[in-house]
């Protein structure tokens, strides 16, 4: 599913595509007169290697869209995978994702769970007219190594042709199968987090943040489940955005400049002068 994302779309169509992926189903769910995906990736739409399914102007679509996804090609994939424009497959010694898949000890997993792992700001403020994997190639787990070991999530790939699968969260899927790692193993888990998470071999990058003003533009636009202009949802991103990107007063300004009232800074600026004392 995708929303004011056209900036990001080619480069995640065809990081999948030389990834071995043999189609891409993107929902589209832009506002009614907004951005068009044929905007930037006309020729992979009329090659039929995307395909555009409209969800444009509806709201809290997610789950509807990932079962809707899976009902219809189930049967047409040996896996189906269930990941976001901001996120990049990372398979170590893999080039190719179907060898990866086609490894034995996956033969009878059902739910194949890879670490989520945030990448940073990489210290950068502002956009720039290149790939997210040149800006943004470290994660955020210098900045508190604690907390980054809370966000254990995961993102998940299905296995085709189940005909009882019913998928009621984003990352885990289902609670029908017991997910397996990047090792064909069954997951560890306490409270939906791993317990082993793995951050060497295969895992899931996501680009959280991207650069501040990236950042700031994507919290407005809300998500899937709240609305622009929701200060409740600003504060929380902002609580998520600090813990794993570096604290400075260049930041909390730029911020505070355009998303003014909507946000209350006063305890991140203690926090600052704290560290600076």
């Amino acid at each position: 599913m995708a929303k004011q994302e056209n900036k990001y779309l080619r480069e995640f169509v065809e990081f999948y595509k030389n990834y071995g992926v043999d189609k891409i189903y993107l929902y589209d769910n832009n506002l009614e007169n907004g951005e068009r995906f044929d905007e930037v990736i006309s020729d992979y739409i009329t090659s039929n290697f995307v395909e555009v399914i409209d969800r444009r102007g509806k709201i809290r679509e997610l789950i509807n869209i990932l079962n809707d996804c899976y009902r219809n090609n189930k049967d047409n994939y040996d896996w189906l995978i269930f990941y976001e424009i901001d996120e990049s497959i990372y398979l170590k010694n893999f080039k190719n994702i179907k060898p990866f898949l086609n490894q034995q000890y996956f033969n009878t997993c059902k739910i194949i769970s890879l670490n989520w792992v945030h990448h940073s700001d990489n210290g950068k403020l502002h956009y720039e007219n290149k790939s997210v994997q040149e800006r943004f190639p470290k994660n955020g787990r210098n900045v508190n190594p604690n907390i980054y070991n809370r966000l254990a999530d995961v993102k998940s790939i299905a296995r085709g042709h189940l005909q009882d699968l019913t998928i009621g969260n984003g990352h885990y899927l289902t609670n029908q199968y017991h997910p397996c790692n990047g090792y064909g193993k069954p997951l560890k888990l306490h409270n939906l987090l791993t317990l082993e998470p793995d951050y060497e071999n295969y895992y899931v990058i996501h680009y959280f943040t991207k650069s501040l003003e990236e950042f700031v533009e994507k919290i407005k636009r809300g998500d899937v489940y709240k609305g622009p202009g929701n200060k409740d949802f600003y504060m929380f991103q902002i609580d998520r955005y600090f813990e794993i990107n570096e604290l400075t007063k260049e930041k909390l300004d730029y911020i505070e400049e355009k998303l003014g009232k909507e946000v209350d800074l006063t305890e991140y600026r203690k926090r600052l002068n704290q560290s600076n004392s």
